[in-house]
């Protein structure tokens, strides 16, 4: 048997997994990395690469510092202005809040917005008697979290695992700001639907799933946070020079973000034991095994074989390179509301690449389109953090249908129209 036919049998095995979760992201990737090398299609050495890749560096120095950024309460401390927000009448409170939650999460943790978020959101719905705001608003935020991920390198884990792997096949990268022209449109497009026809659509009594307020926190961390304002600022600082850094290119990003996170480590803004128990390395797993398993298919021609095969189903040589474009970008946002985005990256973005060199179309346009189509995961609550957050609003899964639903087509259509426009479709 071909090393091709041998990639294809274990790249079916890994998107089976990716799609069924029987096991665990992380496990897949790394199972997918390791067959590769098992079988003989790359060397180990090869395979488990990526874990030495600068964007990897990137996430996992990223991870440390939005960690710290909660812990020392930067987050909690902007709940003043959105509960300020959050009181206004209820079309500008969307706008408004939706608005700040999203350029947050374009520089930390959009799950992590949504969770200090919504229970702001909670209380002044509870203080003012207007208990339909929780439900108004707790949706359009979880979206605007996930839109607003989109606009820069560092706002989400998708587009950290498309910068490797553009990377690791010698592509043009993603720039800190790569994604801005592109996901600026979407997310203006998100906050205006759910302050007009979301609104609307989202108008009823409330479901019966429980409240709830986010992850449970420790009394006396909230505390030690209270009362340590010098963290802080310290932690705020960091953040900001390592924003500056990516901007400027004093070093390479990986560099950059592991500098800011050991100094917060040395200055004791994190504790050393709350990295290793609290910040989620799935998302850095992930990036490595997906980096070892793209270069089998790459080194055994698997996805060439698969680049033609997708390439003669729409049409053989006539096929139309924004016909194909379109394609991905409707059936990344279709896998990405009932499985988790990264994963559809780690999956598709390779095959993006390889359709893009066969067909002439702009390997980083593909990248793009794919990478915003994965955002697209509002139509479900089990597509991304951010949203499954939301049901704590008392939301039901028609609920993200009804009002989801219009908005992820909306937002496919124009991630077909404006990303070839923007980025150059070759």
């Amino acid at each position: 048997m071909s090393q091709a036919a041998v990639a294809l049998i274990i790249l079916a095995v890994v998107m089976i997994l990716f799609v069924t979760e029987a096991l665990p992201l992380p496990v897949t990737a790394l199972l997918g990395a390791l067959a590769m090398a098992v079988f003989g299609i790359i060397g180990f050495d090869r395979a488990f690469a990526g874990f030495g890749n600068d964007t990897l560096m990137m996430v996992a120095g990223m991870l440390v510092i939005g960690q710290a950024v909660c812990e020392t309460g930067v987050v909690d401390r902007m709940g003043g202005v959105l509960e300020r927000l959050a009181s206004l009448g209820e079309r500008s409170s969307i706008a408004l809040v939706s608005l700040v939650a999203g350029v947050l999460s374009a520089f930390m943790s959009n799950t992590a917005i949504v969770a200090s978020t919504l229970p702001v959101v909670d209380s002044v719905a509870e203080s003012s008697g207007r208990r339909s705001l929780r439900r108004g608003l707790a949706m359009p935020v979880g979206a605007a979290a996930i839109l607003g991920g989109n606009l820069t390198l560092v706002g989400s884990t998708p587009q950290l695992v498309a910068q490797g792997i553009l990377e690791g096949a010698g592509e043009q990268g993603l720039g800190f700001f790569t994604l801005l022209k592109g996901g600026l449109p979407l997310f203006v497009i998100g906050i205006a639907y759910y302050a007009t026809v979301g609104r609307r659509l989202l108008k009823g009594e409330p479901g019966a799933s429980g409240r709830q307020e986010g992850p449970p926190r420790d009394a006396k961390a909230t505390d030690a946070r209270a009362a340590s304002p010098e963290k802080a600022l310290v932690t705020l600082a960091t953040f900001a020079a390592c924003v500056a850094g990516f901007v400027a290119g004093v070093w390479t990003v990986g560099a950059v973000a592991l500098a800011g996170a050991l100094f917060l480590i040395a200055t004791r803004c994190i504790d050393l034991q709350s990295v290793v128990r609290n910040v989620d390395w799935s998302a850095v797993i992930i990036l490595g095994g997906s980096l070892g398993f793209s270069a089998g298919l790459e080194e055994s021609g698997a996805g060439v074989l698969v680049a033609n095969a997708i390439i003669g189903l729409c049409g053989g040589e006539a096929a139309s390179p924004l016909v194909i474009f379109g394609s991905l970008v409707i059936i990344t946002a279709i896998l990405s509301n009932f499985m988790s985005n990264t994963a559809v990256v780690a999956m598709l973005a390779p095959m993006g690449l390889f359709l893009a060199e066969t067909l002439g179309f702009s390997p980083l346009a593909m990248t793009v389109g794919i990478v915003l189509a994965a955002s697209v995961c509002l139509a479900t609550p089990i597509g991304s953090p951010p949203m499954t957050l939301t049901l704590s609003a008392g939301y039901r899964f028609g609920d993200y249908l009804k009002a989801g639903a219009p908005l992820c087509v909306l937002l496919v259509v124009a991630i077909i129209v404006l990303v070839p426009m923007l980025y150059g479709a070759s």
